[in-house]
């Protein structure tokens, strides 16, 4: 179960941070 805890934070983590860049982007553009 930490195992899959882990995973589901790690994923959500890139997610985060991959939507805040394309919000960069979308707004230096």
């Amino acid at each position: 179960m930490a195992k899959n805890e882990a995973q589901l934070l790690t994923l959500t983590a890139l997610a985060n941070i991959f939507l805040a860049r394309k919000r960069l982007g979308v707004e230096s553009v």
